[in-house]
């Protein structure tokens, strides 16, 4: 029983969906650099932060659908104060094609994000990858205090076949899961 415990969490640990970043990939910005959890007061009350933008940045053929993004603009509109509302912009950014492990996606972000939290705005960042995690089975990562990953084929092959849940329901779930890190 001793020798399982040890191994159970191992196993556990490879299906995680939250990472951290080590300090060479680090922002331009000190807030967004943060561990997981950080910002979670700052999000859900409007005491420093009365409003939300988030950065979307996507890799082609990967853009998040609107009917997602409505979803989470009502989620977290619904549990954080922020008087000034919650936007979201999307665009796209060059793919990369390849699998993706927590340092290239925050080397990724380092390169391309620009919305970062100043003044009453509290800036999130999503990526949207047009690859895979190392651990197969990933379909998203909070890595820092702001910054969340998305594995787009990953999301598109687990969805919208028979059976399966639609596109905008799993991309709708994973990302209020991510940003309740």
């Amino acid at each position: 029983m001793k020798k399982l415990v040890p191994l159970l969490l191992a196993i556990l640990s490879l299906y995680s969906c939250t990472k951290e970043v080590a300090a060479p990939d680090a922002l331009p910005n000190d807030y967004s650099n943060q561990a997981l959890g950080a910002s979670a007061k700052d999000l859900l009350t409007g005491t420093n932060y009365t409003s939300v933008t988030i950065q979307v940045q996507y890799m082609p053929g990967y853009q998040l659908d609107p009917t997602a993004l409505s979803n989470v603009t009502t989620y977290l509109t619904g549990i954080c104060n922020k008087p000034g509302g919650v936007t979201i912009s999307q665009s796209q950014i060059a793919g990369s094609g390849d699998t993706l492990q927590l340092e290239k996606v925050a080397i990724l972000e380092k390169q391309n994000r620009t919305a970062y939290t100043s003044g009453h705005t509290l800036a999130l960042y999503i990526l949207v990858t047009d690859g895979y995690d190392t651990a197969s089975a990933t379909l998203g990562f909070a890595y820092r205090c702001t910054s969340i990953a998305l594995f787009g084929e990953n999301i598109f092959d687990h969805s919208g076949g028979f059976g399966e849940v639609t596109r905008v329901a799993l991309e709708s779930s994973v990302l209020e899961h991510e940003l309740g890190h």
